[in-house]
């Protein structure tokens, strides 16, 4: 149940109830097409609410009946998911006024918490706020700006897949969260032929690999997985040792549910060979700060990350100084633990690659000016050899549109950055197109350029308009 937030709700009082968010039935329901679990679940009963917390002072709240024993789950996407700028905090009050769970920071800035009732009755969930950027003030902030959605449930949630990382071609996975029927799988979406989200970092870009999402309806929740052209694994923890070798490339997901504890992953690796580990949590809203150590062959450290200060992930350049195994011990900065505390680690071998990138994600070219559009290219040289020559093209352009392909040079102005020239005799057209680039030297490369970052988004396919001759 999807619905606005009402004022005043700002006392408990005047609590808005929430419609749907009620513990659900406890009988199970039959698994179909479109259903979650292998095993059936829970009908997924919650309410969302849009609000806004409109000026300073501002704090909502919104009713909810729960029985005892029941998990209720309460998720806001602000900051991080719709670039509002406040820093959120949710609340559970009991009948009588008390604060009985609490959250500040659960996936990024936003708030996210899980609260078993030991008592049958109505919480109020609670929601303020203060400036992202913080200022000199010591009271609750709001603005016409400080827009939210906040989920409530005491049906199923999903918090992260299981295993954040999947061979392409997956077509469902296990999930971690409150409230999941067990053996539950749900199915892997998120990629349409004319919309497909990519890595929005150089760094992290995976040839064939794509950025997808697990959901289902009947769930509350979903989560960001990697689908990627190689092999995965999960879930390694810390009491369950370190594994056997593995050989890149590889992507192994890692929960750190024991306290001062890290988990150990064992990769062979080739001498002479560098290697680019990254060890990931925000890219997949995971409250980890995950770093990372290597411990050689003979049991010396080899490498440690660096603090990864607000950014919260790590990546490290590791060229090893014999064959063999060598052991990545993963740790949180800050020696959390929990058993939502997961993490991914990526070990790929650094190859020669390049990266296209486009200023904007909607086009519009008209009959009276041809329109330009600026590709900036990213080379990297490694390995393989130094790139050759890329053609940049644009592919899905209608009859009566023409882009003619523009080479990038090895060496040059045109080495970094090249313009596209779009001409169109008024054919009307709305749709998506692609800017693709291919090089043969030192190996075939073909590569899609990626639109900007949007509230950390962005994509294989960019939105051009040509607007219709009068």
């Amino acid at each position: 149940v999807e619905f606005r937030e009402k004022e005043p709700n700002n006392r408990l009082g005047k609590a808005q109830p929430l419609p749907g968010a009620t513990t659900p039935p406890s009988q199970d329901v039959k698994k179909d097409a479109d259903a979650a679990g292998k095993k059936g679940g829970r009908p997924g009963s919650h309410g969302v609410a849009n609000g806004i917390l409109q000026s300073a002072g501002d704090v909502d709240g919104f009713s909810v009946f729960v029985k005892a024993g029941s998990t209720l789950v309460a998720d806001m996407a602000a900051n991080a998911r719709l670039n509002s700028p406040v820093d959120a905090a949710l609340q559970v009050v009991n009948s009588d006024g008390f604060v009985v769970a609490e959250n500040h920071d659960g996936v990024g800035i936003d708030p996210r918490l899980a609260f078993t009732a030991t008592k049958t009755g109505t919480y109020i969930v609670r929601v303020f706020g203060f400036p992202s950027k913080p200022n000199s003030s010591i009271t609750y902030s709001g603005a016409a700006t400080y827009v939210y959605r906040l989920t409530i449930t005491t049906g199923p949630f999903i918090a992260n897949a299981a295993r954040v990382s999947v061979a392409a071609g997956t077509k469902s996975v296990p999930v971690y969260g409150w409230n999941i029927p067990e053996g539950a799988e749900v199915p892997v979406s998120g990629e349409t032929k004319s919309l497909r989200e990519v890595e929005s970092v150089f760094a992290k870009q995976i040839p064939a690999s794509s950025i997808g999402f697990v959901q289902v309806r009947e769930f509350a929740g979903r989560a960001r997985i990697r689908r990627v052209p190689f092999k995965t694994v999960g879930v390694a923890r810390p009491a369950g040792g370190p594994g056997a070798a593995l050989a890149p490339p590889v992507a192994v997901t890692g929960c750190l549910d024991t306290p001062n504890q890290f988990t150990r992953h064992v990769f062979q690796l080739k001498k002479g060979t560098t290697y680019t580990l990254s060890a990931e949590s925000s890219t997949f809203e995971l409250p980890v700060v995950p770093m990372m150590r290597i411990m050689a062959p003979d049991g010396s450290r080899a490498a440690q990350s660096s603090d990864p200060g607000r950014g919260k992930e790590t990546q490290l350049r590791f060229s090893p100084k014999v064959d063999g195994p060598h052991e990545v011990q993963v740790f949180d900065r800050y020696r959390h633990h929990g058993p939502g505390h997961f993490y991914q680690v990526t070990i790929v071998p650094e190859n020669t690659d390049y990266e296209l990138s486009v200023g904007a994600d909607m086009l519009v070219v008209t009959p009276k000016k041809p329109l330009e559009v600026e590709v900036v290219v990213t080379r990297r040289n490694g390995p393989g050899g130094k790139l050759g020559p890329i053609t940049i093209a644009v592919e899905g352009l209608p009859k009566g549109m023409t882009a003619p392909p523009v080479i990038s040079q090895p060496d040059g102005a045109t080495s970094k950055k090249i313009k596209l020239t779009i001409t169109t005799d008024g054919t009307a057209f709305s749709g998506p197109i692609r800017i693709i680039g291919k090089c043969t030297k030192p190996a075939e490369y073909q590569r899609v350029a990626r639109t900007p970052v949007k509230l950390g988004n962005a994509f294989a396919t960019t939105w051009l308009t040509g607007t219709a001759k009068k």
